[in-house]
Parts: structure tokens; C-alpha cells; sequence
């Protein structure tokens, strides 16, 4: 049996960002899944549904494709199902291949119609911006500023006509009382060392702050450290459910700026 065959376990999410009061926490995590080739979707569900544990997955049409039925299943169980459509215009270094607005807005006006219409994804959703490649720090440092005054013209003519919150390309966790919804930081989980993945979250905890942890797998042969690693970090935020906020992108972000949630303390 594929893992993407693997059975989901139903479970309900966590409901305090639905509460009509400002509820409060010491922090807050969104784990996001970019759907890749290599990704080992089935599993990453299985780990987070096995926790009742909301993650969020950033979509292209043409990667997601052979892999609706599941994705599918992810949207019913509560998942937030993001708009990828810049993660598959990017080349491997994470900068865009494509420029022009309107066709940047097609791009998004169609991963759109594949996520309601083919996937049966409603409601709002966030979208992510490439991260750029971290190969070595100074070509890293340099592909992040070229990514960032791409997405700045991106954000302004295109994205904020369409989203309210956005996974940017600066590596970095949310300070809830200074959030750039559409350009928010991220924190990538090296692919080749997931297992670092706990440590960050402690990290995030320690910080008080919104933390999106990103983990990209793009080597099948990562497939298996990256599952491990997942759920050792689920297993962990389950028993940090008293104190620690794991939900969606978009679920974390409108709580915050709707006045229901509170960080730190």
C-alpha cells in the first residue's frame, strides 16, 4: 500500500479560534505541507488527523492533479487547502518565472477554480510565496532580497485583491502585535535534517509569538525522516494543547487580527 493510500483518521480540529471571545495562548503554530512530487501527503495527514491537529497545504493544479481524491479528504477533515500557484511558477533557487500581473492573477484565478471546483474546497485561504534556496548563506541572504521586492510588487498588484493573509518568502516567526498579513514569515524545517523540527517549535514556544513552520520535501529518499519527524512534533503539540494554538494559516491569522486571540503570557 502507498503512503498516499493510507487511511485518514477524522478528527475534529481545535475550536478556539472559532469562539466569539479573544481566547489566549502563550503561542501559535501553523504547519504547512507545499504539495510536491515527493511529498508523502497520505502520511503527513494521517499524523496530523491522528492528533486533531489542522495543517495547512499549499496547492498547484498540475502537481495536485494525481492526488486529488486525497486532498479531497484533507478539505472535509478540516485542513486548510492553500493557493501554490507562485510556488509552481518558481524555479528550484525559489525566484519566479513569471512576472507580468495578469498573468499572475490567471494563475491564481485558475489554482482557484481547481481548489473549489475539482478539489470541493471552500471559504477563504491563504497563498504562499516561494522561499528561496538557503544553499549558502550569501547566496541565500541574496535570492531572499531578490524574492522579497518580487513579492512586494506581487502583493501590492496582484495577491491583495484576492487574500487577506499570505505565507512570504523572509525566514522569521509573526510578532501578533506587528503582523504583515500578506508578507508573513516563515520558519523552514531543513529538509535534511527534519528531525530539527521539535527544537524549532520549543524555539517558537519559548518566543510567544506565530510561528509557521514550513516543510518542504522535494527527494522521495527524504520521505521517511520527514514522517518520523512529523509526528514526533504532533505527538509533542498534542501535549501542548493547553498552552499552544496549532491551526491554519488562515484560521491563526484572522484570529489575531479579528481581536479573538491572544498571544504571550
Amino acid at each position: 500500500m502507498s503512503s498516499d493510500r493510507a487511511p485518514i483518521m477524522f478528527a475534529p480540529m481545535q475550536d478556539a479560534v472559532h469562539e466569539t471571545t479573544c481566547r489566549a495562548f502563550r503561542a501559535a503554530l501553523s504547519l504547512c505541507h507545499p504539495v510536491t512530487p515527493a511529498l508523502p501527503l497520505g502520511r503527513l495527514l494521517n499524523n496530523l488527523d491522528r492528533y486533531a491537529l489542522q495543517g495547512t497545504f499549499y496547492v498547484y493544479p498540475a502537481v495536485a492533479i494525481e492526488r486529488a481524491k486525497l486532498l479531497r479528504t484533507a478539505a472535509i477533515a478540516g485542513h486548510e487547502l492553500g493557493n501554490g500557484a507562485l510556488t509552481g511558477l518558481a524555479d528550484e533557487n525559489g525566484l519566479l518565472l513569471l512576472e507580468d500581473d495578469a498573468l499572475l492573477e490567471e494563475e491564481f484565478a485558475e489554482t482557484e477554480r481547481f481548489l473549489s471546483e475539482v478539489l470541493r474546497s471552500s471559504g477563504p485561504r491563504s497563498f504562499c510565496y516561494p522561499l528561496p534556496a538557503m544553499v549558502e548563506v550569501r547566496a541565500g541572504a541574496a535570492l531572499a532580497e531578490m524574492t522579497q521586492r518580487h513579492g512586494a510588487a506581487i502583493v501590492e498588484n496582484v495577491a491583495s485583491r484576492r487574500f487577506r493573509f499570505g505565507r512570504g518568502s523572509a525566514h522569521g516567526r509573526n510578532d501578533p502585535r506587528d503582523l504583515v498579513p500578506l508578507a508573513l514569515r516563515t520558519v523552514p524545517v531543513p529538509e535534511s535534517e527534519p528531525e530539527t523540527a521539535i527544537l524549532l517549535a520549543e524555539e517558537a514556544v519559548e518566543a510567544g509569538a506565530w510561528t509557521i513552520l514550513s516543510f518542504q520535501c522535494a527527494r522521495n529518499r527524504a520521505r521517511g525522516p520527514l514522517v518520523e519527524a512529523h509526528e514526533r512534533l504532533c505527538g509533542r503539540l498534542d501535549s501542548l494543547r493547553r498552552s499552544v494554538l496549532v491551526g491554519g494559516v488562515q484560521e491563526v491569522g484572522s484570529a489575531l487580527l479579528d481581536g479573538k486571540l491572544r498571544l504571550g503570557g
